[in-house]
């Protein structure tokens, strides 16, 4: 994973978005919870995995992977697969699991 590259510093480095303008808010206060797939498809993006592999991982489609994103995105306010990472780390969303392989 990118973490062990950067060290204790990514979630730093990942606090501000590009241009520091909008701050990443791991969990808005009162926003829905991410549900166990969303957990999923945001590990597997956050440990390197492309929307394909991950689709065939989980036994569901690319664009499946990409709505669980979308929603995800909308949940937490995070606009760039960065943040997603961000967020992964945040969520403590660190680790793949389910699915067929």
């Amino acid at each position: 994973m990118v973490r062990s590259s950067c060290g204790h510093k990514l979630p730093e480095v990942l606090t501000v978005s590009p241009g520091g303008k909008m701050p990443v808010d791991s969990r808005p206060q009162n926003a829905p919870a991410l549900s166990h797939r969303e957990r999923q498809v945001l590990a597997h993006i956050a440990a390197g995995l492309s929307h394909k592999q991950v689709a065939r991982r989980l036994g569901i489609s690319v664009h499946t992977v990409s709505t669980y994103l979308r929603r995800i995105r909308t949940k937490r306010t995070a606009p760039t697969v960065a943040h997603l990472i961000r967020l992964s780390l945040t969520e403590d969303v660190t680790t793949p699991s389910g699915g067929p392989r």
